[in-house]
């Protein structure tokens, strides 16, 4: 009864586990023979309500470079917002994730994958969380 009970908590501990805050996947540019792809937004607010200030920048850069070939991915993400009044930040956050995918001619199933992370948001206290990994698919 134990070795059961111990076996049903190891098979749904990985499903009560989140540590990912952004989703990549969702983030991927689908572009299927465009070889370049850019989308980029900035926005600057500055509200004085009854001599409060307050001043909001985003910016936000997303890019998908592909070979000739069409075999090598190059994708990059990177966001930055900052409110701030009467010099408080009340939210500082950044966001960078460069990723490289390679697809294989001789094994067309198979592709590997690196990517490097970095993130600091001041709200969620992630003082500095920064990732490195590899993979196949």
């Amino acid at each position: 009864m134990t070795r059961i009970l111990l076996l049903t908590l190891l098979c749904l501990f990985p499903g009560l586990l989140s540590a990912q805050l952004v989703n990549i996947e969702a983030k991927r540019m689908q572009t299927d023979s465009v070889r370049f792809a850019l989308n980029a937004d900035f926005s600057f607010n500055h509200t004085n309500n009854d001599g409060n200030q307050v001043n909001q920048i985003d910016a936000a850069i997303t890019t998908q470079m592909k070979s000739r070939d069409l075999r090598k991915i190059y994708f990059f993400l990177g966001n930055y917002r900052l409110i701030n009044s009467e010099g408080n930040n009340l939210q500082n956050a950044w966001f960078l994730h460069g990723r490289f995918n390679y697809k294989f001619d001789e094994l067309p199933l198979l592709r590997i994958e690196s990517f490097i992370q970095g993130q600091y948001n001041q709200l969620l206290v992630v003082e500095q969380r920064n990732l490195l990994g590899q993979g196949s698919g």
